[in-house]
């Protein structure tokens, strides 16, 4: 048996396909999206290593500071984050000091979310990690490159939005926002 090294190719011998199922795979864009995030979740579980957090709580994390007093729907859209991760987020966030939830009176059922000064503190502490990593993700690329992979992100996450299990929305939930006010 040949042992397989990484310089080793595909065998095409008994496909008799110059360009084979693996080829394929290995260029995918769900591959290269997850491989991609197997990258980015290797550098943020090294840089954030400061606090114990996930990259679905940090995003939770930033977006309740980014809007104080947001309730857990409009969250859940602004994080695009389904609703069932954010709420554990969420409980795990409040239950480590770093968010307080709050009841909106006029609907027990919504859950107003603030940053505490603990949180604030966490957010501040993990900024340098989070420009480290963005700089070793995009620091291999050319100043162009990142320009390019930035804005072909954007453009294809915008596009196939309504395809995720939680599309982003960028709206405050009105009947939670009116409650939160009044």
């Amino acid at each position: 048996m040949e042992e397989i090294s990484e310089d080793s190719e595909p065998d095409h011998a008994n496909s008799g396909k110059k360009y084979d199922l693996y080829d394929e795979m290995i260029a995918h864009p769900a591959h290269l999206i997850r491989r991609s995030y197997q990258i980015f979740q290797a550098g943020f579980d090294e840089d954030m290593s400061v606090v114990n957090i996930t990259p679905v709580q940090w995003i939770i994390l930033v977006t309740v500071s980014s809007f104080p007093g947001i309730d857990m729907t409009s969250l859940a859209g602004f994080a695009a984050v389904d609703k069932t991760s954010c709420g554990r987020a969420v409980a795990k966030l409040s239950e480590r000091g770093y968010l307080q939830i709050s009841p909106i009176l006029e609907d027990l059922r919504q859950k107003r979310l603030s940053v505490t000064p603990e949180g604030k503190r966490v957010i501040d502490q993990t900024r340098p990690g989070v420009s480290r990593l963005r700089e070793r993700l995009l620091g291999v690329l050319t100043e162009e490159e990142q320009i390019n992979l930035i804005n072909a992100l954007q453009v294809f996450v915008s596009r196939n939005n309504e395809l995720s299990r939680a599309p982003q929305r960028r709206k405050i939930d009105k009947k939670a926002r009116k409650k939160s006010t009044t």
